[in-house]
């Protein structure tokens, strides 16, 4: 097994994760994204986000809502992954 160095940062406003691709372009262009359709106190969602970001092929959607054919197909366009939230548990980040 191979092990790489990574950094985790964990936003809890949309206009941070914003903010910081605008200033870290190279680090934007090579992050992971993970993030939850719902937002709490935001008036954007969380693949608004991904999209505004340029996370394609690099965004993951979680979302308890995963099974809803308009999210499913604006994931399929903004070429970003969908996990639906109920097996996020399953999925080791450490």
């Amino acid at each position: 097994m191979q092990s790489i160095e990574c950094n985790l940062i964990h936003f809890t406003r949309s206009q941070d994760v914003v903010e910081w691709c605008e200033q870290n372009p190279i680090s934007c262009s090579q992050a992971i994204f993970l993030m939850d359709f719902e937002l709490r106190n935001e008036v954007c969602n969380g693949l608004e986000i991904l999209e505004q970001v340029g996370a394609q092929k690099r965004g993951y959607l979680i979302t308890s809502h995963a099974e809803e054919l308009h999210i499913q197909e604006r994931v399929v366009t903004s070429e970003v992954w969908l996990i639906p939230k109920s097996l996020i548990g399953y999925i080791p980040l450490a």
